[in-house]
This record gives structure tokens, C-alpha cells and sequence, in this order.
């Protein structure tokens, strides 16, 4: 690590200002103004792609650029490797392509990265915030990029302090590629897919559509899963110098997934499979919208900008039972019936621009933007006691219970709650690159202002609070390459975070929290070979987060809250790709360890946080003879012991032991069309994925396995 004096000499020394130029430039210090035009700054080139190897990234300086050239951790999930393991949601495919994630929650994307929670704002569509209480569906997603730690300078506020995850859909194109495609596996899982995309014409118009379906049984009595998709995109290019594109996606997802049970000795309860704590009248449905659109222009050959506005809109209404999890001496459980609906409204705006230009021998490339979101949300749930249900013998037949509320009064262990909540966030920053010495040294810093105004109000209680805050975040960096495939690294970056909450008890009792800062020093090596036989890289890291929020119980029974201490994490990681030939055709390997030390204010390992991880995932493709078509892969996922936070009445918390999970698929391809068998979990294992403490814990499905037939016309 760079010490604080050399950190700031490094800070000074980057401020020179730094652009990039409008098709990117070549970063070569012989470069003149003519020779800058290739490809636009921001959009992403896939030339040099190989196999599981993505060359090119928007993640690490906001503008199109190789991996190797940016001073960060970053992993790309890309297509190829999503089609192989064909898993269902994108967190699922982390585990076998990038070290340091384990799941948190199944439905929603949560996610710890590097040992610190990541959802909400930290998930993005398209290089956007997007929330939703849901997993991005996959169905047109093109590939999944990962940024490693924080990054509020280039992704805004509350840009998680372990990292972003930003889902990418697939383009329009001026090719002519349509499909259909059905699947059928585990639970009696149907799903219904479809896509065509091609050119309008001679208009200079493209498109590209995509429909899809699912419904499949769940785990236990009761449970299910039932979506339906459509996505398009529309791209026009206006001249040579300007490309207008369109985006939208409508998902509608009714889901109940049923989690665990656990005894007050914190051990998994011997009960039947297909227990359920749910009834035959349960549902969960819920939508999403989003649309966007873009514009990327060339006012020069070394001047580009981007403008992007977008609006999202998520309406869910719930009627689940939830239960303690912990039933009594006698198998007896608690259970409480949720009336939940909200809806969730959000627009964006971002406008960033480049310019690169030449001094002497140094190629700069300055980024100067900025980005502007709305946001309005309203939720409004009621809870109520239902009859307990015995685990060793259930009886079903229960109806939905009333409001925890009538006329104003409470009902029996009823609560309710009518919450609406409106919030601003800008963001503005600049962030400078300079190029020295023939691109062997290459030097970024950049500085963001941010504020946010966050007014809550509790409909029911008349409670409220109002926010208006601003903070200041940095990053910079430098990278040495002694080779033009290999790179060594430092980076410093922050992400701030601004808690709409107010302590409780104490001497500031009442008053909004303090925002929260989180740091991140690391170092690093990376590779990528020109023709995918080694990519990735290994890297040091440490996190810190100040004012971390914690609860505890005061004197009198009510729950406080305060800040105090810090949160670190202190570890390495790898994430390495290989991609070779041999006698039979292609393979390729995709290997991550991860080796942490999350501590939190407390001195304990946080809720549900794993400190050790590794992952194993090996193809290989048939390219000769009469097998040639053929695909095969497996992978080794293995996940350290973690503990989750101990559910009321549970007198033990339960810890999951280490575990080792394995998957594995064979496909057969042609022109016109694929056929393939995947198996998830090859040893049927039990165990848990993860959770929000123990009283919500989820649950691997067992041994699953999909078989799917693509045609391509």
C-alpha cells in the first residue's frame, strides 16, 4: 500500500487535466488530433473479445476502455459465459466467475461483495441506477460487469462500499438474427423464449425484441414462480458523428419462495420437504418498467457527449404469511399474514462529456459530467397474527387474517405502517487520465460533489424526517505496464452514504445520522493476452467504512440506534481466465479465490459474510470430427463457514458450515440450432445460501437440472 504521504503526492500530481477523445484514442504519446478518431468514447468495443474474455469496459472511467488500462478491480460475466452456465439469475453466475460475492437474499439480487451488503442503488441497468425488489431477469441481458469496491465518483450516491453490479442488455443490430426457444427442468419449469433484431430498411434504423415466459412449482407446498418478459431496443444512427438510442422493458414477476426452519438449538429441523409455512392463497405479484434513451455525439474528433435520461416505475402488492422460523417446544409456529403494496417512481438524468488533447508527449483524456435523479416511493403494509401452524403436522386452510389496524385501532400483535418518502440525488465530478512514456504509465484522479434531499413521512404515526446533505468523494490512481498485456496497479477510491434515519436514545436522540464514508486502497495485477490465452488479474485490498449504524436495546426494553466505530475488511483476491486450443478444439477455465477479514464495529464477522470463497469452472468445445458441436463444462464452487443473526426465540445462532456445490451442462450446436442439459447442485447438498439473519434464511433447491432447445432462423 502507498502511504498517506506518497497518497498525496500521487492526488497532486494526477490533477493535470486529463481527457479522452470522441472515437477513443490510441493513448499513444505519437499520437496527432487526426489520428484520434476510432470507435466513440462511450460506446463499448467487442473487438478483441475471446471466448469468456471481454477486453473492453465503461466501468472504470465512464467512458469505453481497456481493462487492463484501469486502476480498479473489475470482472465481466459476459455471454458466452452466462449461456453456458445457464443459471436464472446473474447472482447465481457469480459464484463461478468472480471471487469475493456470496448471496444474501434470493429474490432481490442482495449480495455481499468484498464482506459489505450490496443492493439498491448499487445494482444498474444499462450504467444506471435501477432498484427493484426483484432479480434482474436475464433474459436479454448481454453480459454482467462487476466493479470491486467503491466507486461514488463515477456511479453516484450510496455506490455500494463493496461494489456495483451493472446489468447490460443486448443491442440493436444491423444484422438479421431471429429465435425461438423453449426449456423445461426441475419443479415442472416451463419457460417460452423469443427474439429478432435486425435493420429497418435503408432508414438507418436497427432493432432488436425480445419476449420470454416462465412458470415452474417451488421447493415446498405452495411456493411457485411466474414471470413474463418483453424488451426492445432501437438504435439510429443520425450521421457519423451522432447515434440516438431507445430502450424499454416491462417484467412482471409473481414469486413465494418459502425459507428455512431452523430450532432453538440453531439446527435445521427434521421435518417433511414439502412443509410450508404459506397457504394455497399467497401471492406476490409485482412489475417493473424502465426506459431510457441516449445520445452519443461527436461535436469534434477529440470532443464526445453523452446525454442519457431514463424512467423506471415498480408497483408490487404482496398477500404472504411470514413466520418466526422458530417454532416451540412442541413444533408450534407463529405466523403473521402481510398486506404489503407500494409503488416506486424514478427518473435519471446523466450528461457526460471527453476531451482528449496532446501536451508534449502526454495523451490526456479529461471527463467532466454530472447526473440528476428523482425519486418517489410509497409503501403501505399491514400485519396481523395468523393461526400458528405445527411443523410435524401441519394443517392448512387458514384465510387471510385482517389489518393489524381497524378504525384507528390495534388489533392483537397487529402492526401497520403508511410511509411516503421523495428524494433528489445530483452528482457532479471531474476526473482527468494522463497517458506518459508511451502508455506504460498511466495516471487517473478525479473529484465528484454530491448532495442529496431525502423528506420521509409516516402517513399512520405523523412521523417525518427531512434531509438535505452533501459530501465530497475522490479516487485516483496509477498504472505501470511494462508490457502492453500486463498492468500493475494502485487505486484509491470512496463512496459516501447518507442514512434517511435519526438516532434513537441517547444524547442526540432524534437528530439524522451522520453520513458514512467508505475507503478503499488496493493493489493489483492484471493480464490479457491478445488472443484470450490469459486474462484477469490478482488483487490487495483494504475497505474501511466510518459511522457505521448499529442498534442495540436500551435500559428499558426500546431499541436505540447510534453509530460508532468502523467496519474493515482486509484481504486478496484472484479471478483468473485461461482460454486455450488443444487436439479436440477450444477450453476454457475461469478461476477465483477470495480471502477476507471482515470485521464490523462490534469486532465480529457481519451477519451472513463469508471470509473465504474459491470457484472452479472448466469447457471444452468439440471442433473436429464428428463430435464436432459438441460443448461440455463443469465447475466447483466452495463457500466458508458464515453466521446469521439469531431469530427471535432461537436460543443458539445458526452457523452454515463450509460447503463445496458443484454444476455442470452438455450442449450440442449448429448453424440452425443448440440443444442443452445443465445440472446445478450435481450432489443434491443442503445448505444455505444466505439470508437477512436466521430468521430468513435461503436455501439451496437441491439437485436442479433444465433441458433447452434453441432454433435460429
Amino acid at each position: 500500500m502507498l502511504s498517506s504521504k506518497h497518497a498525496r503526492l500521487l492526488t497532486v500530481l494526477l490533477f493535470i487535466p486529463i481527457p479522452s477523445v470522441f472515437p477513443q484514442t490510441s493513448n499513444s504519446s505519437a499520437t496527432t488530433d487526426e489520428e484520434l478518431v476510432e470507435l466513440p468514447a462511450f460506446v463499448i468495443s467487442t473487438e478483441g473479445d475471446d471466448g469468456y474474455f471481454s477486453k473492453n469496459t465503461m466501468m472504470g472511467t465512464r467512458t469505453s476502455e481497456r481493462l487492463v488500462n484501469i486502476p480498479q478491480s473489475i470482472q465481466i460475466v459476459n455471454s458466452e459465459f452466462l449461456s453456458d452456465l445457464n443459471l436464472d439469475n446473474g447472482v447465481d453466475s457469480f459464484k463461478y466467475a468472480v471471487s469475493g460475492i456470496n448471496k444474501r437474499e434470493a429474490t432481490s439480487g442482495d449480495t455481499y461483495i468484498r464482506g459489505f451488503r450490496v443492493g439498491g442503488n448499487s445494482f444498474l441497468r444499462n450504467g444506471v441506477k435501477f432498484r427493484g425488489n426483484m432479480n434482474i431477469p436475464l433474459y436479454d441481458i448481454d453480459r454482467i460487469e462487476i466493479i470491486k469496491g467503491p466507486a461514488a465518483l463515477l456511479f453516484g450516491i450510496g455506490a455500494g462500499s463493496g461494489g456495483v453490479v451493472n446489468y447490460i442488455s443486448k443491442t440493436a443490430s444491423d444484422k438479421s438474427a431471429h429465435y425461438v426457444k423453449g426449456t423445461y427442468g426441475s419443479f415442472n419449469a416451463m419457460r417460452a423464449e423469443a427474439g429478432s433484431s435486425g435493420p429497418i430498411g435503408d432508414t438507418g434504423l436497427s432493432y432488436r425484441v425480445t419476449v420470454a415466459a416462465t412458470d415452474a412449482d417451488g421447493r415446498r407446498d405452495f411456493d411457485y414462480f411466474k414471470d413474463q418478459f418483453i424488451s426492445t431496443a432501437l438504435d439510429w444512427k443520425i450521421s457519423d458523428r451522432s447515434i440516438l438510442s431507445f430502450y424499454y422493458d416491462y417484467y412482471f414477476l409473481d414469486q413465494i419462495v418459502s425459507t428455512e426452519s431452523i430450532g432453538m438449538n440453531g439446527q435445521f429441523l427434521d421435518i417433511s420437504p414439502s412443509f410450508s409455512p404459506q397457504e394455497s392463497w399467497v401471492d406476490a405479484p409485482r412489475y417493473t418498467q424502465f426506459v431510457s434513451a441516449q445520445l452519443i455525439t461527436e461535436l469534434s474528433s477529440t470532443f464526445q457527449v453523452r446525454v442519457h435520461v431514463n424512467g423506471s416505475e415498480q408497483n408490487f402488492n404482496f398477500h404472504q404469511i411470514f413466520a418466526s422460523r422458530v417454532p416451540d417446544a412442541n413444533g408450534d409456529m407463529a405466523r403473521y399474514f402481510q398486506n404489503y403494496a407500494g409503488r416506486e417512481r424514478a427518473a435519471n438524468l446523466e450528461i457526460d462529456s471527453v476531451k482528449s488533447f496532446q501536451t508534449g508527449s502526454i495523451a490526456h483524456k479529461l471527463t467532466v459530467g454530472g447526473a440528476l435523479k428523482y425519486q418517489r416511493t410509497k409503501t403501505h403494509y399491514d400485519n396481523v397474527p395468523i393461526t400458528p401452524i405445527n411443523v410435524y403436522n401441519p394443517v392448512y386452510g387458514t384465510v387471510p387474517g385482517r389489518p393489524g389496524f381497524q378504525n384507528g385501532v390495534a388489533q392483537p400483535g397487529g402492526a401497520t405502517n403508511n410511509s411516503a418518502q421523495r428524494s433528489t440525488e445530483a452528482t457532479w465530478y471531474v476526473q482527468e487520465q494522463a497517458n506518459l512514456m508511451q502508455d506504460k504509465i498511466i495516471l487517473i484522479a478525479g473529484v465528484a460533489w454530491q448532495g442529496v434531499n431525502t423528506y420521509r413521512k409516516n402517513n399512520f404515526n405523523g412521523s417525518l424526517t427531512d434531509q438535505i446533505d452533501h459530501a465530497y468523494v475522490k479516487r485516483y490512481g496509477a498504472i505501470f505496464k511494462p508490457a502492453n498485456w500486463v498492468s500493475l496497479y494502485y487505486n484509491y477510491s470512496e463512496t459516501v452514504s447518507f442514512y434517511n434515519s435519526t438516532f434513537e436514545g441517547g444524547p442526540r436522540d432524534g437528530q439524522i445520522l451522520d453520513p458514512s464514508i467508505t475507503s478503499n486502497n488496493e493493489v493489483g495485477i492484471k493480464a490479457e493476452t491478445s488472443d484470450g490465452l490469459l486474462f484477469g488479474g490478482i488483487t490487495v485490498f483494504d475497505l474501511n467504512k466510518t459511522n457505521d449504524r448499529f442498534r442495540y436495546i436500551q435500559p428499558d426494553g426500546s431499541r436505540g440506534t447510534d453509530q460508532r466505530g468502523e467496519v474493515n475488511n482486509q484481504g486478496w483476491e484472484a479471478d483468473i481466465g485461461m482460454g486455450f486450443k488443444n487436439p479436440l478444439g477450444r477450453a476454457q477455465a475461469i478461476l477465483t479465490y477470495y480471502d477476507g477479514d471482515s470485521v464490523d464495529s462490534s469486532g465480529n464477522i457481519p451477519s451472513g459474510v463469508t471470509n473465504e470463497m474459491w470457484s472452479f469452472f472448466l469447457t471444452q468445445r468439440i471442433s473436429e470430427g464428428s463430435a464436432n458441436g459438441l460443448k461440455f463444462g463443469a465447475g466447483l464452487y466452495h463457500s466458508g463457514a458464515f453466521t446469521l443473526g439469531s431469530a427471535s426465540g432461537q436460543l443458539v445462532a445458526f452457523t452454515q458450515p463450509a460447503y463445496t456445490t458443484s454444476t455442470a451442462f452438455v450442449s450440442y450446436q449448429q448453424e440452425k440450432y443448440e440443444v442443452k442439459l445443465s445440472v446445478d447442485n450435481l450432489s443434491d447438498k443442503k445448505f444455505a445460501e444466505g439470508g437477512d439473519g436466521a430468521g430468513v434464511m435461503n436455501m439451496s433447491l437441491g439437485r436442479t437440472w433444465r433441458l433447452s432447445f434453441r432454433y435460429n432462423f
